[in-house]
């Protein structure tokens, strides 16, 4: 993607035919049938959410992902490239507001993504702009600290969430779900999230980076010399049945990440 090429269709002004197709795209995905009177309540409603202005190249929007529910395509707003998360027409969901209760609960404990906005169809929110937690093991899983220190950190947002009962749902599939930008984690995706007391983020995360036989799953048992797959299945138990500080810090020392700040906690 060519930033010349970028052009921008501001939702406050004049539908113009070139805003048109940007917006079907877009507001109606994946219909090819257009309903105009779902597309003028969609940008009416999408209106009340500011100047916001859609990216697109030769009348594409700029698309981020594309899920079951709903469809993420790039904006701006007040000079700051966001994620607009989009609901999709064929969407079973009736509306974002439980998946944006989830958004505030992360965010009040400074996990995910920054929440800007929102209404029934839409969430305007940070635009997380780094790579997969998969990618980045795969570029750095030679440098040992790197590594370390990330994977700390996601089981530390990991931890936080449990603390609040806050679970994700889907981290055991982490690689679709997190995002690494420089030295910082993001966890995306709170559309399937649930408020539980019996299951756990972290045990997910271990299972996604040391036991579900994923491409870096060798790789992360060797360099942190981890040979005792019993014994971490056994601390992730004691985990589950406590959550709390003393069997997430055993956790960490079983899995020999102590050095990157369990310390600290």
């Amino acid at each position: 993607m060519l930033k010349d090429d970028i052009m921008y269709i501001d939702v406050s002004e004049r539908i113009t035919d070139l805003a048109l197709i940007v917006y079907v795209k877009s507001l109606l995905y994946p219909s090819r049938i257009v309903n105009y009177d779902v597309l003028y309540s969609r940008i009416k409603e999408l209106r009340k959410l500011g100047s916001i202005k859609f990216l697109h190249i030769r009348g594409n929007p700029v698309i981020l992902g594309k899920g079951h529910s709903s469809i993420v395509v790039m904006v701006r707003k007040d000079g700051l490239d966001l994620a607009l998360k989009i609901r999709r027409i064929d969407s079973n969901k009736p509306d974002f507001y439980e998946e944006v209760r989830y958004m505030k609960l992360a965010n009040s404990i400074n996990v995910g993504p920054k929440l800007y906005n929102y209404s029934s169809n839409f969430i305007l929110m940070e635009y997380i702009r780094g790579i997969s937690i998969g990618k980045f093991l795969r570029i750095n899983q030679l440098d040992k600290n790197k590594v370390g220190r990330i994977i700390y950190q996601i089981l530390l947002q990991g931890f936080q969430l449990d603390s609040i009962n806050l679970i994700h749902l889907q981290l055991s599939n982490a690689d679709k779900h997190i995002i690494i930008k420089e030295k910082k984690t993001f966890i995306l995706d709170w559309g399937k999230a649930t408020i539980s007391s019996s299951r756990s983020n972290v045990s997910q995360l271990i299972s996604f980076f040391f036991i579900s036989k994923k491409p870096w799953t060798n790789m992360l048992l060797k360099i942190f010399e981890i040979k005792d797959i019993k014994g971490v299945l056994n601390a992730v138990r004691r985990y589950k049945k406590k959550r709390d500080k003393s069997t997430f810090i055993q956790l960490i020392n079983v899995l020999n990440l102590d050095n990157y700040g369990a310390a600290g906690i």
